[in-house]
């Protein structure tokens, strides 16, 4: 065997390893380390003294590395010389048979494994964000009722602080009147238009109240009722004061079914309760005149014994308006002040009389008006409960004509003249969330005063007439109208 590389024994970077004789080993002795990179530049082998192989059999032949070769960078075959015997373990050769930098990748059952552990803990997290987003959600809505709790106590406040103010500012003007001596002169000053429209909507919430607390559950349940055809078509007529039947004269179904079914049947009683109060006591500034029972003939009589009742009286004011509107608004609040003399101050025996007739009359009015809608084919709306409630019902509904009364007789005493806006003319126009003189029933669900949503829809349901006002105490602006109270309407929607 020649030699291919030369040295002196115990010099270091030669290819040869000295033996316990002094002679060189075998050329074919190599020794192999991986090199190391860094930065994509070869870096120098670290001097260490070289370990010694593992012992073997000297005719024992080594073909397949073990587990422990596999796992590092070199594999190698281990091989004897032939015709050598025991020799110094630096004298057994080695061959380089393949090198390899990496690592076996990972088997599929770790990596599919490994995928499902990720996944799961993505799922997880989602969850937990779902669960908190929720607990978030269901927070936001209970502070939102909250606060539509505390709106409608602050509302129900300030009518009740607005109240109290019109008090004590009633009695600073009567008291001031009376230190001036000008009482005839300032005892009939209009009320200002925020009071009318507080009173006006605390009327309103009396009527609301008493229809949800007597009225049938759903539209079944009026459905369900033993009507006569007779019946039933006086029952639709009188509906068709406040709601726009379908071509085949019935309730429309978009009405009776859905989140309405439940909810209709007290707003119809609620719409007919107000169509006949503000028909037939707000628009009429001469009601306590009429309705007469016979009780008190001789004061509903004229010279000539010609009954004077309010039908007369308003056809000669319609008159006077055609003739001369500002003259007959002078005459009418005039009428209407002598039987309605002012609160405060020193009454004369005439106008302690006055008073007391006019009481007597509103009081008798009222009853009749309660009771003909009481007995009226609006009964069938009303729900079933005890005879002896059934009284109480009705003295809460002569309760709501009363209060009425009493409003219109103090707003027809001012020279303003007033009028209610019912369904013939709403139904006309077109729904527009920023109408002055119309509003959406809370059931149409609205969101502010901004929500144009429902806008061109039409009105199918009057539930509050408007309250629309003339002119001032000056007798002047008749053709200018003000909203006294807004028209509160249920609308055809597609929803």
């Amino acid at each position: 065997m020649s030699e291919t590389q030369t040295g002196q024994p115990g010099q270091p970077g030669q290819s040869g390893r000295p033996d316990s004789s002094g002679r060189l080993n075998d050329p074919t002795v190599v020794e192999i380390k991986p090199r190391q990179h860094d930065n994509n530049k070869i870096q120098p082998e670290p001097e260490s003294s070289p370990k010694p192989p593992p012992k073997v059999d000297d005719h024992q032949q080594i073909s397949e590395p073990s587990d422990s070769d596999r796992r590092g960078s070199v594999t190698i075959e281990r091989t004897l010389p032939r015709g050598m015997g025991e020799m110094h373990h630096y004298d057994r050769g080695i061959r380089v048979t393949h090198i390899c930098n990496e690592t076996d990748p990972p088997t599929s059952s770790s990596a599919w494994f490994s995928s499902r552990r990720s996944n799961k803990s993505r799922e997880q997290a989602l969850e937990q964000e779902i669960h908190h987003l929720r607990s978030e959600v269901g927070r936001q809505r209970q502070v939102i009722t909250e606060l539509q709790e505390g709106n409608a106590f602050t509302k129900n406040e300030n009518f009740q602080l607005r109240g109290k103010l019109r008090e004590i500012n009633g009695l600073i003007r009567r008291t001031q009147e009376r230190a001036f001596g000008e009482i005839g002169q300032g005892k009939w000053s209009s009320q200002p238009d925020r009071d009318v429209r507080d009173d006006l909507s605390l009327f309103q919430r009396g009527i609301r109240d008493w229809s949800k607390e007597y009225a049938v559950d759903s539209i079944a349940a009026l459905q369900s009722s033993k009507m006569s055809e007779e019946d039933k078509g006086e029952f639709l007529n009188n509906l068709g004061k406040v709601l726009t039947l379908s071509d085949n004269g019935s309730i429309p179904g978009s009405l009776a079914s859905g989140k309405m079914e439940r909810k209709l049947p007290s707003i119809l009683l609620n719409a007919l309760v107000a169509h006949d109060v503000y028909t037939q006591v707000f628009d009429d500034p001469f009601y306590f005149l009429g309705q007469n029972d016979g009780a008190d003939d001789q004061e509903c009589l004229s010279v000539d014994g010609t009954p004077l009742v309010n039908e007369t009286l308003n056809k000669i004011y319609t008159e006077l308006k055609n003739l001369d509107e500002r003259e007959a608004h002078i005459w009418r609040s005039q009428l209407v002040r002598i039987y309605n003399p002012p609160e405060g101050g020193t009454l004369s025996e005439k106008e302690k009389l006055a008073v007391k007739k006019m009481h007597s009359r509103v009081e008798r009015c009222s009853d009749f008006l309660a009771t003909i809608f009481h007995t009226g084919p609006a009964r069938y709306l009303f729900r079933k409960i005890p005879s002896d409630q059934e009284t109480v019902r009705l003295d809460k509904l002569r309760d709501i004509f009363l209060d009425a009364s009493e409003l219109s007789t103090r707003l027809w005493t001012q020279r303003t003249y007033m009028k209610s806006q019912n369904l013939p003319s709403l139904k006309l126009e077109p729904f527009q969330v920023s109408s002055p003189s119309m509003e959406a029933h809370p059931s149409q669900g609205l969101d502010d005063d901004e929500d144009s949503k429902l806008d061109g829809s039409r009105v199918e349901v009057v539930v509050h007439p408007a309250i629309l006002a003339f002119g001032n105490d000056d007798c002047e602006n008749y053709h200018i109208p003000r909203v006294w109270a807004k028209a509160v309407v249920l609308l055809r929607t597609t929803r």
